[in-house]
């Protein structure tokens, strides 16, 4: 019985240490917001606010892509999906401290012809995280 008690305990500590693996890093849709956009040099820049929760107890470097299906048909970008940067454009890796993190991100994506954005809504995000 001893032996079985145990060997449950070992478990759930195995799977609270990993359960966390895949849902750590969280987007909180509701406060993250779109600000802008501006065509400059062929290049279609999209800035955004994410509000972002690290909910591991370590630092999390991860990455950050925009799905902006209706954009790419409407021919402002020539692809739908497009990577983030910090607004300085110095990087495409963020660190998430513990905890609650404000981003501002700016997706660039290559120019299609059609400068006009279809709405100021958030895009989809999907946040990487990195090894």
């Amino acid at each position: 019985m001893k032996k079985i008690v145990v060997l449950m305990c070992i478990t759930c500590m195995a799977l609270s240490l990993f359960s966390c693996r895949s849902s750590c890093i969280k987007l909180h849709k509701a406060d993250s917001f779109f600000s802008d956009f501006k065509v400059e040099d062929e290049k279609v820049y999209i800035y955004c606010t994410l509000f972002i929760e690290n909910q591991s107890n370590s630092e999390k470097n991860v990455a950050i892509k925009a799905s902006l299906d209706n954009d790419a048909k409407n021919g402002l970008l020539k692809e739908a999906v497009i990577d983030g940067y910090s607004v300085d454009g110095s990087t495409k890796i963020f660190k998430l401290q513990n905890g609650e993190s404000q981003i501002d991100v700016v997706f660039i994506g290559d120019y299609a012809g059609t400068e006009e954005k279809i709405n100021r809504l958030l895009p989809d995000i999907e946040i990487i995280e990195m090894e």
